[in-house]
């Protein structure tokens, strides 16, 4: 299953999620990738997210860490991660939030 779209997000953070694609693997797992924006006027290193997978109600049903080590500013950078569902729900959507990263 791809499910890929580029959300409307209003957050005020430098770095937020710009597109997101789930595709179903074996084994319960789900490769989730996509892209995140930096709108602030700085480049940001070291950028920790948290990626996080729900079932079609929108409950969680996985959640994972991930480290970008660069999103130059104003641009896009391309993340990767892996949910698992260990309860052998779907995870038909995923969202990515920005953690911390160090700006400069």
């Amino acid at each position: 299953m791809k499910n890929l779209i580029n959300q409307n997000n209003n957050s005020k953070a430098d770095i937020i999620q710009y597109t997101v694609n789930v595709d179903s693997s074996n084994n319960n797992s789900y490769h989730v990738n996509g892209m995140v924006e930096n709108r602030a006027a700085q480049n940001y290193s070291s950028v920790n997210l948290t990626v996080t997978g729900y079932n079609a109600k929108k409950e969680v049903i996985s959640k994972t860490k991930i480290t970008l080590p660069k999103v130059p500013a104003h641009d896009y950078t391309d993340y990767d991660a892996w949910l698992t569902s260990s309860s052998g729900e779907k995870i038909s959507t995923a969202t990515v939030e920005f953690i911390n990263g160090t700006k400069g």
